[in-house]
């Protein structure tokens, strides 16, 4: 038995110590440590969303129409396509073109059905306004601000604000008589003119499906008038777009 309690005591351990007092601080260093490392990772994560539909590389091609509701005589509607190239996520360049068909505007219907009104439309130089014919043009365009929205729980819609800017040809037709108003379409010539100038817009784009979304947006063009009677054209339009397979999901 004296043998037994020899071994015993040899086998135990040296440096056994009493239990930690219930009142001595814990040491929770190490797990605030990897709680932060966590929490930052988290943190780095949802703030910098990636795109659902990355565009790197692809392709846009869309069929537009709209409005240019700011000239006195006419009101006109842009029908064209626009194709863009994307170099990133957010900025690509475009080309584009409308021709644009007019709707004659109470005002001018009433110069040239008053008698007394023909010297006030034809102007000092026998002159018609200007009509816009066709625009055209090439952008840069630039997609700060992305998102996604969904409402009653269904599918997730992404969108998209941009901004575009760059380089437009405005044509323009001119009338040219020294005849009446009554005399206009059998004694007179037209000139048609290639405007130089530029524009600016602002953009919502919604994109359903990878290869398909909706374009809502607002271009001021500029150039130098021919007349007063001629301002630059205030473009709303709406469109579709379709867009090309690719980009790094």
């Amino acid at each position: 038995m004296a043998l037994l309690a020899v071994v015993m005591l040899a086998g135990a351990p040296a440096s056994a110590q009493a239990p930690a007092s219930a009142d001595a601080p814990m040491d929770t260093s190490a797990v605030d440590d990897a709680l932060d490392l966590y929490w930052g990772q988290q943190q780095s994560d949802t703030a910098v969303e990636r795109r659902n539909h990355p565009r790197a590389l692809r392709h846009e091609m869309s069929v537009y129409t709209g409005i240019i509701p700011n000239e006195r005589f006419h009101v006109f509607y842009p029908l064209g396509a626009r194709y863009n190239l994307f170099f990133s996520d957010d900025i690509g360049m475009e080309l584009w073109g409308a021709y644009t068909f007019k709707v004659a505007s109470e005002i001018y219907t009433f110069y040239l059905e008053d008698e007394g009104m023909d010297a006030t439309l034809l102007g000092a130089q026998s002159e018609l306004p200007p009509e816009l014919l066709f625009m055209t043009g090439a952008s840069f365009v630039w997609s700060p601000i992305h998102g996604k929205f969904a409402a009653f729980g269904a599918k997730l819609t992404h969108f998209d604000f941009f901004i575009s800017a760059g380089f437009t040809l405005l044509g323009t037709t001119q009338i040219e008589s020294n005849a009446s108003a009554d005399s206009l379409t059998s004694n007179s010539t037209t000139t048609l003119t290639a405007n130089p100038g530029g524009h600016i817009g602002l953009g919502l784009r919604l994109q359903f499906l990878d290869w398909f979304a909706a374009r809502i947006e607002y271009r001021q063009h500029f150039y130098e008038a021919i007349l007063d009677a001629t301002p630059a054209p205030a473009e709303f339009n709406i469109g579709f777009s379709f867009w090309t397979p690719g980009g790094e999901q």
